[in-house]
C-alpha cells in the first residue's frame, strides 16, 4: 500500500475514519487548527487516496462528510495510517525540518543546502524556505542555524540544544508508536524491529541499543522510574550518546561509576556498549537530576503561581482550594525528588500551546518569575501545570446515573483532573473511577471492573468496550463515549443514580476527609520545620499521626481542653500563625501537647 499524503492530510482522514458521524468542514478546521479553505484543499487530497483504494468521501450539504467504510476496512486503514510504514507520506515542511533539525544535531561538521534537497527530491530554494521557517520556530530554545562557506551548523548552548532535540523528536512519534514501544519493552520482545519513523542510520543504531537494554532492565527500572517517564528515558539516553560520539559534550566531564542502584547500573552498561564513559554531567542531563529542590517552599511557591496566572488571564484563580490542593501536591511530588524527568512525552502540549495558548503563556511566566533558582522548566511540564488551571475553568460537578470508565493515556500529575472535569462537562452518565498507562491498563480493569475503557492508544483482548480518543478529547470523540455511555446505560449498567444522596452527603464528607488530610501533611511540614531544633528524632512518625489528628480535632472544633504552662510566647505565637494562614484557631492546650514531642534540653544541648 503505497501513501501519498502528508502528516496533517494522514490525522484529518483519521479523524473521519475514528468518527461516528458526519464532520464539517468548520469542525475539521477547528480541531486541527486551519482554515476551512485549507481543510477543502486538504480533502481533495484525502479523496484521491481513498479512490485508489477503492472508497470514497461523500459529503452532504448541511452535515458534512461521511466515509461509508466497512468496519473492517476501516481498522486496516486506521492500522497502516497509525504505522511506521506512513513514513513512505509525502514529505511536508514541518517534516523536512524535524529531519534538517536532527541531521544538523547528529553531524559533527556543517551541512549544505544541496544534501538535504538531494535526499528529499525538492529543490534548493525549498530548502532555503525550510531553514528560513526554521529558524524563527527554534528561537524560543534559544538554538541558533548559523551559515557560512561550508554549509549549516547549530548553534547554542548544549543543554538548549539537546532539550530542542529532544522536543522535535518526540513529535515524531505517535500515540501508536510509544504503546508499540513501550509494550514490547515490558513483553521483553527482543526481536522488535520497527525503526522505520527514524531514517538517521546512526540514530537507528543507538536506539535499537538503547531500548534492548531498557527491555532487559526493565523490571528493575519501574521500581525507581515512573512508566511515563521511561520513554523519556529513552530518547534523552539516544541524544546523549548521539552527542557524545561526535564530541558535543558538557564544558566539564567528571567520570562516575555505576553505583548500586538500578538505574545507573542500566546507564553504564548503555554508555559502556557504546565505548563511551559515564560522566556525572551526562548523567544529570538523562535523568534531569537538579539540586536544591528540597528548599522550595512549595507553599508560597504554589500561591505565587496561582496569583500570577490569575493576574495575567484577569480570572480569580485564588477562590478555588481544590486548584490549590491539586498544585500543592503536584509540585511536592515534583520537588521532593532528585530526578525531574524534564522533557517527559506530554501528549497534550501542541493542543493546550494552540487551544489553551493565554494559560499556557501565564502559567510559563509565573513559573519563570516565582522559582526561586534560574532554571528553565519546559513545555511539558508547563503543559501539566497548565492542565490544573484548565480543569479548575472547567470543574463541574454531575449526578446521576454513570458508567464507571477507566481512562488510559501517558499520565502525569494533573492530567487526571483535567480529563475527569473535560469528559464530566460533556457527556453524561460517567464517571471516571481510575488512570492507567498502557502498561498496567489491564492489571486496572481487572481491579477496578470497569464498564467502559477510554484509551489514547489502540488496546486489544479485553473483556470491556474500548473508545480509542485523541489525546485531547475533540467533539468527534465526545460524540463516540456518549453513544457508547447511552447503550450501556440502557443495557442496565453503571451505577444507581442516588448513590451519593443515599449515603448523606457522602462527596461532601470525602471532600471534608482530603481537606483535613491536606492541611494536616501541610501543617506537619510547616511544624517539623519551625521545630526542628526542638522535636526528638524518635518521635518523628509518631508527630506526623498527632498533628493529622490535631488537625482533625481543630477543624471539628474537638480540641483538648487541660493544659499545662506555655513558657515560650514566641513559639506559642508562630505555632498559631502556622493554624491562622489556613484559617483555623488552634488553643494552649493543644500548643502544650506538641510540646510533649520534644527532646528534653540537656538532651538537646549534648
Amino acid at each position: 500500500m503505497i501513501i501519498q499524503l502528508s502528516l496533517r492530510q494522514i490525522n484529518i482522514l483519521l479523524y473521519l475514519l475514528k468518527a461516528k458521524g458526519a464532520s464539517t468542514s468548520s469542525e475539521l478546521a477547528q480541531s486541527f487548527d486551519i482554515s476551512v479553505r485549507t481543510i477543502k484543499n486538504e480533502i481533495v487530497a484525502i479523496k484521491d487516496y481513498l479512490r485508489s483504494q477503492g472508497e470514497a468521501l461523500t459529503s452532504q450539504r448541511g452535515r458534512g462528510y461521511i466515509l461509508n467504510i466497512k468496519e473492517v476496512k476501516k481498522k486496516e486503514l486506521i492500522d497502516f495510517l497509525q504505522s511506521t510504514e506512513r513514513f513512505s507520506s509525502f514529505m511536508d515542511h514541518k517534516r523536512r525540518a524535524n529531519q534538517i533539525c536532527l541531521d544538523l544535531f547528529l553531524s559533527e561538521e556543517p551541512i549544505i543546502s544541496s544534501y538535504w534537497a538531494e535526499k528529499f527530491g525538492v529543490s534548493q530554494n525549498t530548502i532555503f524556505n525550510d531553514i528560513m521557517i526554521l529558524e524563527k520556530e527554534i528561537k524560543e530554545f534559544f538554538v541558533f542555524i548559523e551559515s557560512n562557506q561550508y554549509g549549516y551548523n547549530l548553534s547554542g548552548d548544549e543543554i538548549r540544544i539537546r532539550n530542542l532535540l529532544s522536543s522535535v523528536w518526540q513529535t515524531e512519534f505517535t500515540n501508536y508508536d510509544i504503546s508499540n514501544l513501550m509494550t514490547r519493552v515490558e513483553m521483553g520482545d527482543d526481536d522488535y524491529d520497527e525503526y522505520s519513523l527514524i531514517s538517521n542510520e546512526k540514530l537507528k543504531d543507538i536506539y535499537k541499543g538503547v531500548v534492548r537494554y531498557t527491555t532487559e532492565h526493565f523490571t528493575s527500572l519501574t521500581k525507581e522510574v515512573d512508566n511515563y517517564a521511561i520513554f523519556s528515558l529513552i530518547i534523552r539516553l539516544c541524544l546523549s550518546i548521539s552527542r557524545m560520539k561526535i564530541n558535543k559534550r558538557f564544558q566539564t566531564s567528571e567520570k562516575v561509576e555505576s553505583g548500586e542502584d538500578a538505574l545507573r547500573k542500566y546507564l553504564a552498561q548503555v554508555y559502556h556498549h557504546f565505548d563511551l564513559e559515564m560522566t556525572r554531567e551526562e548523567v544529570r542531563y538523562v535523568l534531569s537530576e537538579q539540586g536544591g529542590m528540597d528548599k522550595v517552599d512549595v507553599n508560597s511557591f504554589t500561591t505565587c503561581i496561582i496569583q500570577g496566572v490569575s493576574q495575567s488571564i484577569n480570572f480569580n484563580f485564588e477562590k478555588d482550594s481544590q486548584l490549590f490542593q491539586n498544585l500543592y501536591t503536584h509540585f511536592s511530588l515534583r520537588f521532593s525528588k532528585e530526578n525531574m524527568y524534564l522533557n517527559e512525552y506530554n501528549p497534550f502540549v501542541q493542543e493546550i500551546k494552540k487551544k489553551q495558548e493565554k494559560i499556557f503563556l501565564a502559567v510559563k511566566q509565573a513559573l519563570k518569575e516565582s522559582f526561586p533558582q534560574n532554571f528553565d522548566f519546559d513545555d511539558s511540564f508547563v503543559a501539566y501545570v497548565s492542565l490544573h488551571f484548565i480543569a479548575s475553568k472547567e470543574r463541574e460537578t454531575l449526578y446521576g446515573k454513570k458508567i464507571q470508565v477507566l481512562y488510559v493515556c501517558s499520565t502525569g500529575v494533573g492530567v487526571a483532573s483535567f480529563i475527569q472535569q473535560k469528559i464530566a462537562k460533556e457527556v453524561q452518565g460517567i464517571e471516571i473511577v481510575g488512570f492507567a498507562s498502557v502498561i498496567n491498563c489491564r492489571r486496572f480493569v481487572e481491579k477496578l471492573q470497569p464498564d467502559l475503557v477510554i484509551s489514547v492508544f489502540p488496546i486489544d483482548n479485553i473483556a470491556v468496550p474500548v473508545i480509542e480518543v485523541e489525546a485531547l478529547v475533540s467533539k468527534g470523540d465526545l460524540l463516540s463515549i456518549q453513544e457508547q455511555v447511552n447503550l450501556l446505560l440502557n443495557a442496565g449498567l453503571g451505577s444507581e443514580s442516588d448513590r451519593f444522596s443515599k449515603q448523606g452527603g457522602k462527596e461532601k464528607s470525602e471532600e471534608m476527609s482530603r481537606n483535613v488530610i491536606f492541611y494536616g501533611y501541610m501543617i506537619y511540614e510547616e511544624l517539623s520545620l519551625l521545630l526542628k531544633d526542638k522535636l526528638n528524632p524518635e518521635y518523628k512518625e509518631g508527630f506526623l499521626l498527632h498533628v493529622l489528628l490535631m488537625v482533625h480535632r481543630v477543624m471539628f472544633e474537638q480540641q483538648y481542653q487541660e493544659f499545662g504552662k506555655l513558657d515560650d510566647a514566641e513559639l506559642t505565637e508562630q505555632v498559631r500563625e502556622v493554624f491562622r494562614t489556613r484559617d483555623l484557631e488552634i488553643n494552649d492546650a493543644e500548643i502544650f501537647a506538641l510540646t510533649q514531642y520534644f527532646s528534653k534540653a540537656s538532651e538537646r544541648n549534648e
